[in-house]
């Protein structure tokens, strides 16, 4: 698992990349824009429009990378008598990445989607 540090030498837009280089962690982020999620909630909200399932061990990873990268956090709330709740969320500088991802979705609607179906039909 590859995090950045403070301390890099690298380029700002490289260190960015890093933050999200799995395929699974730009899906998280956007998944938590709209607040904060149990573990199994998140994987069936991942997972309903994908081909393929996410697997339990995938997200977990993708999870921990993204909280050691400061971007997600684990809340974990134990009550006497009840069962503990964890509840996954965004970071302020996770948040912060709204702007960003909506932009990307915008972007890949405009040349994705539609590159695919004009090759397509």
């Amino acid at each position: 698992m590859q995090t950045v540090t403070e301390d890099s030498d690298q380029c700002p837009l490289s260190e960015a990349a890093l933050l999200l280089s799995s395929k699974w962690d730009l899906i998280v982020v956007y998944n938590l824009l709209d607040g904060p999620h149990h573990f199994n909630r998140l994987k069936e909200k991942i997972s309903i429009p994908l081909p393929k399932e996410l697997t339990s061990a995938t997200l977990s990873r993708s999870l921990k990378k993204l909280e050691i990268d400061g971007l997600a956090q684990r809340n974990v709330k134990s009550e006497v008598g009840q069962p503990v709740e964890i509840l996954y969320s965004l970071t302020k500088k996770g948040e912060e990445l709204e702007p960003v991802i909506s932009e990307l979705y915008k972007w890949s609607q405009k040349w994705i989607r539609s590159a695919s179906q004009h090759h397509t039909n």
